[in-house]
């Protein structure tokens, strides 16, 4: 990574009308706080403090919505993109660690670590309409969805396997061993791929299953310890944190290949992969900055610093 820090703040998204949602801990409070950047010029513009430890983020940018998981108080918090206020916070199970939103259907899952089940959200009432049981441990359990096929995937990290929801009934409909120490999960709708990292320092590659077989189908050797993946169905691309050794890797979904790896930062955490400006965005854990590339191009071309600490997730809303 050859850009400067202050040749990285310099960048500007070009069109680029959103607002970025950073979690991580606070650096006053001593819960966890959410960071809010003004797309433009990536200058911080509010903070929200949250009474619990926070962890996974995700937004709906057709409501508007943002979500956080708040791992030591067994809620949800639900915050309005247009006022930047928590408007709900929802109860779920014992220590949510990871969620993702259906846009289309509205709902959110909710992985809880603690309670080893999926809680449902329904978007519109701010409630839990149901909890799903997974097998085993999903401790530390990563979720996607498939919003062609409306299936919902949970990595057990704890049983070695990836629990397959139909979204439609909200019921568990197959179990698929994939290995041990199943982390982050990225669906490509568009191929019905299903790619999985994992949370080992021995492992160097993520596999990729079958969406409509629910079978491993390959694997693609990227770098050490891979644990957080994003796909931009768009453009037939998969994301990967290897946290290792602070690089990402970029992954052409047609070809099942990696394009490049490069740098972004210490400890890289989850991804966000904004469709409107072909920007993917990557939380750095241990350095306390969230990363910026565009589209496969090579290297970072931006880079925000959230006055925030041990960051975790990341999320983009349109206006």
């Amino acid at each position: 990574m050859n850009e400067s820090k202050s040749d990285c703040i310099r960048f500007k998204p070009i069109e680029c009308n959103s607002k970025i949602y950073i979690s991580g801990m606070g650096t006053k409070s001593a819960g966890g706080e959410v960071s809010i950047v003004d797309g433009k010029d990536f200058k911080e513009i509010k903070k929200l403090e949250l009474s619990s430890n926070v962890r996974g983020i995700d937004v709906n940018d057709r409501t508007k919505r943002v979500y956080v998981a708040n791992i030591t108080k067994n809620t949800v918090s639900v915050i309005d993109a247009r006022t930047d206020k928590i408007i709900k916070s929802v109860s779920v199970g014992d220590s949510p660690f990871y969620l993702r939103v259906n846009p289309v259907t509205n709902l959110i899952y909710v992985a809880n670590r603690g309670s080893h089940h999926v809680s449902v959200i329904d978007g519109v009432t701010n409630k839990v309409v149901k909890n799903i049981k997974t097998r085993g441990s999903n401790l530390q359990a990563k979720i996607d969805i498939n919003t062609i096929t409306n299936r919902v995937y949970v990595s057990n990290n704890g049983s070695g396997n990836l629990t397959v929801i139909d979204g439609v009934k909200n019921e568990v409909i197959d179990y698929v061993d994939v290995g041990s120490s199943p982390s982050g999960i990225a669906v490509n709708p568009r191929t019905n791929k299903v790619y999985i990292g994992y949370n080992s320092a021995n492992v160097d590659y993520i596999s990729v299953m079958d969406g409509e077989k629910n079978s491993i189908i390959g694997k693609i050797f990227v770098e050490k310890r891979p644990q957080f993946l994003r796909a931009n169905p768009d453009t037939d691309t998969i994301y990967v944190s290897n946290t290792s050794d602070g690089s990402m890797s970029v992954v052409d979904g047609v070809r099942d290949e990696v394009i490049r790896s490069f740098r972004v930062g210490l400890a890289p955490y989850d991804i966000f992969v904004d469709k409107t400006s072909n920007l993917v965005f990557v939380a750095n854990y241990s350095s306390g900055d969230v990363a910026v590339v565009r589209g496969s191009e090579p290297g970072v071309v931006g880079l925000i610093e959230p006055s925030l600490c041990g960051l975790w997730g990341v999320g983009v809303v349109n206006l």
